[in-house]
């Protein structure tokens, strides 16, 4: 049982990092600035995943929700 929650869990950690790594390949595609606002919900990453999660995605609501990957540091290990 604790296997099948443990994989559970990692499933739903690789989807919601695979919403926000393809939420930056598009905003790059588009030629967009990762840029940072005052706050960081006025960010363009973050503002992208907060539309996807509007549009019923839900990997994105998780990622805005939860804020794992959001850290300045890993979006730009993933660039």
């Amino acid at each position: 049982k604790i296997k099948t929650q443990v994989a559970v869990e990692q499933e739903r950690c690789r989807k919601r990092l695979l919403a926000e790594m393809n939420s930056i390949i598009f905003l790059m595609r588009q030629g967009l600035a990762l840029r940072r606002g005052k706050d960081e919900a006025n960010d363009n990453l973050h503002q992208l995943l907060k539309l996807l999660a509007r549009c019923g995605v839900a990997e994105a609501g998780d990622c805005v929700s939860q804020r794992t990957h959001l850290i300045h540091d890993i979006v730009n290990c993933v660039i």
